[in-house]
């Protein structure tokens, strides 16, 4: 297959495999059709000897380094037109919901239009693959995202609780994911532990077919309190979605998941039990000792789908969770070899003042780097191997090692400390990122 050969040098070239290369080369050749193709990498001086380098391209990226295109394990791209909407501390966690249910929007044009602003917003922040919440119970989402340039996980969110127990369970039985099509497989994302009940959960697992899932679990107090005692903010959330009507108990009589209490996590974990599936756990702001020794062990299971973490720094952030649960533990669950990813969540999490119109993880690493002091490639990882392995993705689609590249980009360190590792300037910079797609 014919394409163009690029030798693009920059100022440095950095992958989480290999580390970063000051003044470092890549030639790359971009096929018609799409895709690109790693032939080698080294010094520019290197490149121009390779038997493939004849008629390549020279783009010279001064003030650049080269880095994989992103990968953002957590998404809304169907809410992207809502655009940032402040935070009510004082109002909780599940006030805010009812807002969200308030934007979201329900007429499939207009969900699809706003999932197309997402993909172009996450095509401006150097992303091509995500995990992307992409619909309750609605494939409509997915539609627009393997039409796209982007790949990964279209997880399909389900409820399933109280009085929609028996639709979630009937959603789950007649659920067929796989292959979805344009570089995208159809995932399950039963939502979270206050809107899922523990049987429902345990009906996705008796599916057995190892569907990819995803799950949002231990986000805020509310949820802790919902899980353990069966009480609090959340009820009034389920009542308003029809989901629970006094005195009837938000879950069935015979589903003991409420009230026993567990932690959110030991409820989603339970509820999960003899799942081989890949599985993420969302957010997991809010995790106990006891939380963590279970994670351990839950990840380190053999002969299952990869499984781990995704971290969203800035929504945890816009949340204010480090002043109702404290600080988020996954330094402590990637030195215990839990598998920690970065996503971005929604743009209504995020304040885009100062960094453009893009939705990229990027951002979110680059705020454990400036107040967490990071490292650099250990960071780099979180955007780019980990998430990839997480939605079964090849990871070496998102290093330098010679072979297919999901794809490359180009982030901007223009007034960071030349003298840095080329993996330290990809985060100490404020500059934005760009695919590259040729010469």
């Amino acid at each position: 297959m014919s394409g163009v050969r690029v030798i693009y040098e920059a100022d440095g070239l950095a992958d989480a495999e290999s580390g970063g290369v000051r003044g470092g080369a890549v030639l790359i050749e971009h096929r018609e059709g799409g895709g690109a193709w790693v032939l080698a990498r080294g010094t520019a001086t290197e490149l121009l000897a390779h038997e493939g380098a004849a008629g390549a391209v020279r783009r010279r990226l001064e003030g650049f380094v080269v880095v994989p295109a992103l990968v953002n394990a957590h998404s809304h791209l169907d809410l992207s037109h809502a655009g940032y909407m402040a935070y009510e501390a004082d109002q909780g966690f599940p006030s805010w919901i009812k807002g969200v249910l308030g934007v979201r929007r329900s007429v499939t044009r207009e969900i699809q239009e706003s999932t197309r602003l997402g993909i172009e917003m996450s095509l401006a922040g150097g992303v091509v693959a995500v995990g992307d919440i992409c619909g309750v119970m609605s494939e409509a989402p997915l539609r627009v995202l393997r039409e796209s340039p982007l790949g990964g996980v279209g997880f399909i969110e389900l409820f399933g609780i109280g009085m929609h127990e028996q639709k979630g369970k009937a959603f789950v039985a007649g659920f067929e994911g796989g292959e979805a099509g344009g570089g995208f497989v159809k995932g399950m994302s039963p939502h979270a532990p206050y809107s899922v009940s523990g049987s429902v959960y345990g009906e996705i697992v008796r599916r057995g077919n190892g569907i990819p899932i995803a799950t949002h679990v231990a986000e805020s107090i509310e949820e802790r309190e919902f899980v353990r005692e069966g009480t609090g903010a959340f009820l009034e959330v389920l009542a308003m979605i029809g989901a629970y009507a006094p005195p009837h108990p938000p879950a069935h009589p015979k589903n003991v998941s409420f009230g026993w209490d567990r932690t959110p996590i030991e409820h989603v974990l339970l509820g999960l039990r003899g799942s081989s599936a890949p599985t993420m756990l969302v957010h997991v702001n809010d995790c106990t000792d006891r939380d963590m020794e279970m994670l351990v062990g839950w990840c380190g299971e053999e002969g299952v789908g990869a499984r781990g973490v995704t971290y969203c720094p800035r929504a945890h952030e816009y949340f204010r969770y480090e002043e109702s649960l404290g600080g988020h533990r996954y330094r402590e669950m990637l030195d215990a070899g839990i598998p920690v990813a970065l996503g971005t969540d929604s743009v209504i999490n995020l304040d885009l003042s100062g960094v453009g119109q893009r939705i990229t993880p990027l951002d979110d690493a680059r705020l454990l780097y400036e107040r967490d002091g990071m490292d650099a490639r250990v960071l780099l990882g979180m955007i780019t191997t980990t998430p990839a392995r997480l939605l079964g993705l090849p990871t070496e689609l998102f290093t330098f090692s010679e072979g297919k590249l999901a794809g490359i980009a180009a982030v901007d360190v223009r007034g960071t400390d030349a003298s840095l590792d080329p993996i330290d300037r990809v985060f100490a910079s404020r500059g934005g990122i760009g695919l590259m797609r040729g010469a």
